[in-house]
Parts: structure tokens; C-alpha cells; sequence
């Protein structure tokens, strides 16, 4: 699925996300983010328990990823998305697995 809203503004000339729909629990999430800078991001995001928290941080996690201009802030990324949706899922979880590529100047 391609979100629309995304697609304006500093962010994202494309932003896609979506289901893995090869397991029957349908847990496992994934996204690809092409920023109008010129930068990607990747990630697969392995569900544990449900899969609502595998899909929130899916479609969250890139966007404070896009931000971050260190490696502190790139941990903080992970920690802040945690955080936020942490106490939410509490019997939910999921292992965030990312790249980012950035065009050097």
C-alpha cells in the first residue's frame, strides 16, 4: 500500500508499507520510504503476538529514521518509537530491522 499523505512535504516521494502475507498469522510487517532528498529506507519488522504493533511501527519508524543525523539519534529513533507505542501493545512486540541509505555530499 502506498500512503498518499506522505508523498508532500520534506519526507517522502514515495512512502510504501504493507503485510507479509506469505505466514497465517499475518504478524510480519515491511516498508520502503524514497525520500525527496534522495535517501531510502528499508525495514521488515518481524510481529510477536499480533500484528498491530509490527504494522504501527511499519508506517512510524521511518519518518524519525528520515530525521536522525547521527548515530545517538538513530538509537533514539528506535528508543522514541518504543516508547511511544510500548506501553500500548503490551502483549505485542517486534524486532525492527532497518537500513538507511544516504547520498553523501
Amino acid at each position: 500500500m502506498v500512503d498518499e499523505e506522505s508523498k508532500e512535504g520534506p519526507l517522502a516521494q514515495a512512502v510504501e508499507y504493507g503485510i507479509s502475507t506469505h505466514m497465517l498469522k499475518r504478524e510480519d510487517a515491511w516498508c520502503r520510504c524514497e525520500n525527496a532528498d534522495g535517501s531510502f529506507t528499508f525495514g521488515v519488522f518481524d510481529g510477536h503476538g499480533g500484528p498491530a504493533l509490527s504494522h504501527k511501527v511499519a508506517e512510524e519508524l521511518p519518518a524519525k529514521l528520515h530525521d536522525a543525523v547521527s548515530d545517538r539519534a538513530i538509537e533514539n529513533a528506535f528508543w522514541d518509537v518504543d516508547a511511544a507505542f510500548g506501553a500500548q501493545m503490551q502483549t505485542q512486540g517486534t524486532t525492527a530491522s532497518c537500513l538507511c541509505i544516504r547520498p553523501t555530499r
